[in-house]
């Protein structure tokens, strides 16, 4: 029998791994579909001290190397199932019909951005985090797509920063709190768009250049970024757990599973 389980290679997993691992307890990374974590999907990250302006992919390599170095052991398998035993113990069930033991768990499979699902979102300047990605568009015009709070947050941080910003709403009205839409709507380069669509991102080059609106129209844009909403990977944590009604994780029910990261508090997702 090992000591932890961690499920997820984000930030928070391996983060947690330093510690278990300095503390001298058998740890093993189950590391999911993504290993590293959403930082793999960040084109560039500049808040993070010590490493600034370094590439998502670049920044979950050092961090899945520290973690390595300390002696925690990865394993790439899918976890299906967490149960938790008459003594106290957890084992983890793999897909692959697997199953190991452990004292205790850290559950940290995090979140997933909501995607829009439409053509050119792998296009350079496509993001999801306006706090992450939006100073690289400093002075340019840029959309936001979404109404409820956390789109309307993204949009005020970005009149801050672009000359324009459009932000595009699927129906008539936003779902955020009014303060919050009064605080946007009272920004001079804020422009709201209602009843809009996407269709397509488009950019020659690589990068983001325009996108194409279901109604035909064309909007030019530096970047696009998307607040549609996260996905909680919390399935598997559900037995254990209390969730919130959008599947966030509230809080572990049974002692020695723990939660950590973004699964338990997507307000901020920021890798701090």
């Amino acid at each position: 029998m090992k000591d932890v389980a961690i499920i997820g290679s984000g930030p928070a997993g391996l983060s947690a791994s330093l510690y278990t691992t300095r503390a001298g307890l058998s740890t093993v990374v189950y590391t999911g579909v993504t290993r590293g974590g959403l930082p793999t999907t960040t084109e560039k990250v500049d808040n993070y001290l010590g490493l600034p302006g370094i590439e998502g992919m670049d920044m979950a390599k050092i961090f899945l190397e520290h973690a390595r170095s300390l002696g925690a052991e990865e394993v790439s398998a899918h976890v299906e199932t967490i149960v938790a035993n008459s003594d106290s113990t957890f084992s983890v069930l793999q897909q692959d019909g697997a199953t190991e033991q452990f004292r205790s768990v850290i559950f940290a499979a995090g979140s997933t951005p909501r995607k829009l699902e439409v053509p050119g979102e792998d296009l350079v300047g496509v993001s999801w985090c306006a706090t992450c990605d939006g100073a690289f568009s400093s002075g340019e015009d840029v959309i936001v797509v979404g109404g409820g709070e956390s789109a309307v947050e993204e949009a005020v941080y970005m009149s801050n920063l672009a000359s324009k910003v459009t932000v595009l709403l699927r129906g008539d009205s936003f779902r955020a709190t009014q303060p919050a839409v009064d605080s946007l709507l009272s920004k001079s380069n804020v422009e709201v768009r209602y009843n809009s669509e996407i269709e397509r991102i488009v950019g020659e080059s690589g990068d983001v250049e325009a996108v194409h609106l279901t109604s035909g129209e064309r909007l030019q844009a530096y970047a696009v970024f998307e607040a549609i909403g996260q996905i909680p990977q919390s399935s598997v944590a559900a037995a254990h757990s209390a969730l919130y009604s959008d599947g966030f994780i509230r809080h572990s029910n049974v002692e020695g599973f723990f939660i950590a990261g973004d699964i338990s508090n997507p307000e901020y997702r920021q890798i701090a």
